[in-house]
């Protein structure tokens, strides 16, 4: 089973995004933006969990069991810039050849592999499921339960 880590969030929440949010949950002063602002960060990032695709540019490390048949793996989150693919074995780089859809074909069989990655948002992507930010976010900041917070992540899949 593949395990995705991200490594450094280098994407920024803009001071209107924080400012459309604030409104959506009725927060009107700016005291608590340093907070409402983590957590919309976390709240992005865990819809782009969900939804598995980029909503904030971020680095990435995917660690996956490379299919003894094919030896191709997918890329969460759509894919990215690959920097390096590791065996997660004896750390030598392994070679590969990147291919449509966030794949990558491996000259390895079988094992597992480490990838590094940096994915970049599509435009628009954020705007598409930013409802859900919103209402996600809004929750954390209420202290809704888990059960509450799975329900509105279901709405991504």
């Amino acid at each position: 089973m593949a395990k995705l880590t991200i490594t450094q969030i280098t994407g920024t929440i803009s001071s209107s995004l924080l400012a459309e949010f604030k409104q959506y949950a009725s927060v009107p002063d700016t005291t608590n933006d340093t907070l409402l602002s983590g957590i919309l960060k976390q709240a992005i990032l865990r819809v782009q969990e969900y939804s598995d695709r980029a909503l904030l540019a971020c680095s990435v490390k995917q660690q996956a069991a490379v299919p003894m048949e094919t030896g191709i793996i997918q890329l969460y989150l759509g894919g990215g810039e690959v920097s390096s693919v590791i065996n997660m074995k004896d750390g030598s780089d392994v070679m590969y050849n990147a291919l449509p859809g966030g794949r990558l074909g491996l000259f390895k069989r079988g094992g597992e592999v480490e990838v590094a990655f940096t994915v970049t948002p599509a435009e628009n992507a954020l705007e598409q499921v930013k409802e859900t930010v919103f209402r996600y976010a809004t929750a954390v900041y209420d202290g809704e339960d888990s059960g509450v917070l799975g329900s509105i992540l279901n709405e991504v899949l």
